[in-house]
């Protein structure tokens, strides 16, 4: 896991984005047909976590609250009910009274139904170090998202709000 994590800290590099120094994973040299591919962000785990830079170009086109809902996974999990409401309101769509069933089913596809289930993803651990290196990289993108979409935002995913 950490070896994908360092290939992806080095193709945002090269791209010129800001990625903390001291990372507790050996750096890798990338391949240049890595760098040179123009959908590296598809693959890049640690670019498609960083959600202020998914979630700008929406937000230059559409007005938050009203022509676009962001709803953080966390809160959909906590209050799906709820949450779900919330969402059908948003989209003027009539109540519908949701089944347990319905709310926590399953609709990816079969490949990820099965690779969540495996052995190696249930053993997977992050060492201390690099959790906190992650949080490290993450602060300053999700303090960006926490401007973008307000003061409910901040904090979140550092386990002091909410």
């Amino acid at each position: 896991f950490e070896e994908f994590l360092a290939q992806d800290l080095a193709v945002l590099r090269w791209k010129n984005f800001s990625v903390p120094g001291n990372e507790p994973f050996p750096k890798v040299d990338l391949q240049p047909d890595r760098l040179k591919n123009p959908r590296w962000m598809y693959s890049n785990y640690i670019y498609r976590s960083l959600y202020a830079d998914q979630l700008r170009p929406w937000l230059e086109r559409y007005s938050l609250g009203k022509d676009l809902l962001v709803v953080g996974y966390e809160r959909l999990n906590e209050n799906p009910d709820i949450v779900l409401r919330e969402i059908l309101e948003f989209l003027q769509i009539p109540d519908h009274n949701f089944r347990y069933k319905e709310m926590v089913q399953s609709y990816s596809p079969t490949y990820w139904k099965d690779s969540i289930k495996s052995e190696a993803a249930t053993k997977l651990t992050l060492r201390a170090e690099t959790r906190e290196y992650l949080r490290r990289l993450f602060k300053a993108y999700n303090q960006q998202l926490a401007l973008m979409l307000g003061e409910e935002w901040k904090d979140i995913w550092n386990g002091t709000s909410r």
